[in-house]
């Protein structure tokens, strides 16, 4: 029974992650043209970057989430992921900030800022779906 159970969790990830890259996807098609305009093509790698970055770590935020998901310890898993979900992109911020450069020249925190939000959205959304059909 644990084995059918821990393939549905990991399916129902694997949905979840498959969902966020989508719509960041849609996010980076519709974030390119505006990169390339003000930037060209770094402006493109940088959005394209940002948007790599922050849907790993809203990946790694809902997967860590989920592997620590008991149930008395419901806030313990949120925080952990929302950690993760936090403060690799503000890491990544900072390094390319401190570093200067190409990448920061064109844009990439402000990238990050506009994909986190997006990712935040829907990670959102994905654990207020999870626990209402938990409570059912």
């Amino acid at each position: 029974m644990a084995v059918v159970r821990n393939q549905s969790i990991a399916s129902q990830l694997f949905a979840q992650c498959g969902l966020l890259a989508a719509l960041m996807a849609v996010a980076f098609v519709v974030c390119a043209p505006l990169g390339f305009c003000t930037c060209g093509g770094m402006g493109v790698a940088a959005a394209g970057a940002a948007a790599a970055f922050v849907l790993v770590s809203s990946a790694l935020g809902l997967a860590v989430g989920e592997v620590l998901r008991k149930p008395g310890d419901a806030l313990l898993s949120m925080l952990a992921g929302m950690a993760i979900r936090m403060s690799l992109p503000l890491a990544a911020c900072v390094v390319v900030q401190l570093n200067g450069g190409a990448l920061a020249d064109a844009g990439f925190v402000f990238y990050v800022l506009g994909f986190y939000m997006i990712g935040l959205a829907v990670d959102t959304c994905i654990l207020v779906r999870q626990l209402n059909q938990k409570t059912n």
